[in-house]
């Protein structure tokens, strides 16, 4: 009985002791199991904010980028189209000079008879005839083209196609030269635009040179 008695208080003892401990362990465990998940939670939700913020400030940049180009686009337009409309107003000004010019000679050699003393054309009026003749001749031109001109190149107007550019070009550039002076005939007969001819000169600088030339022989003793 005495035993019985002995294991009853020691149980009385440590038994809510014991159960103490169980519910302290089982709550630590809990507390454990929570911590671990909010830790994860508290990862996803910033992986999830840092991914908005990253898609945001690509989608800032791809508007930017494309901002940029259309500015940069919108000002090589403009620059070329300002290229064309100044050298298709060339052409037009080259045109009406070579067209106009023998009529200003046939004025000023035909209207000169009251100028000076004896129905002599005054000095000032023949120097002036005759500059605008030789001009009209493309004496200077020829001498140009005789300086820099490929050997054997004419620096008259022809109504067949060149068989190489006029200057001293590239190998790569060689086709592109006749098939400028082949555009550039087709513009004078009235059956292509400037713009074909404008193209070569913007796309090639090269060219550019070329074009110049290729454009005052043809202008040369035009009929």
């Amino acid at each position: 009985a005495l035993e019985a008695a002995r294991k009853e208080k020691v149980l009385a003892i440590f038994l809510p002791r014991l159960q103490r401990r169980v519910r302290w362990f089982l709550f630590a465990r809990s507390l454990g199991f929570r911590s671990r998940a909010a830790a994860r939670i508290q990862r996803c939700w910033r992986q999830f904010v840092a991914g908005r913020a990253s898609d945001a400030r690509y989608a800032a940049a791809v508007v930017l980028q494309s901002a940029y180009r259309a500015r940069v686009a919108r000002r090589e337009y403009v620059r070329v189209v300002e290229s064309l409309r100044l050298v298709d107003m060339m052409l037009k000004i080259a045109v009406a000079r070579k067209e106009m010019g023998p009529r200003v000679l046939e004025r000023r050699s035909g209207g000169g008879g009251g100028g000076g003393a004896g129905g002599r054309p005054a000095a000032g009026k023949q120097n002036s005839s005759s500059h605008m003749a030789r001009k009209q001749s493309g004496w200077n031109f020829s001498k140009f083209a005789a300086v820099n001109f490929r050997p054997g190149t004419s620096a008259i107007y022809q109504t067949t196609p060149i068989e190489r550019s006029m200057t001293k070009l590239d190998p790569s550039e060689e086709t592109a030269a006749r098939e400028v002076f082949r555009d550039l005939s087709l513009y004078m007969d009235k059956n292509a635009s400037a713009l074909a001819v404008a193209m070569y000169g913007v796309q090639r600088p090269r060219l550019r040179d070329e074009i110049y030339c290729q454009l005052c022989k043809q202008l040369t003793d035009n009929p």
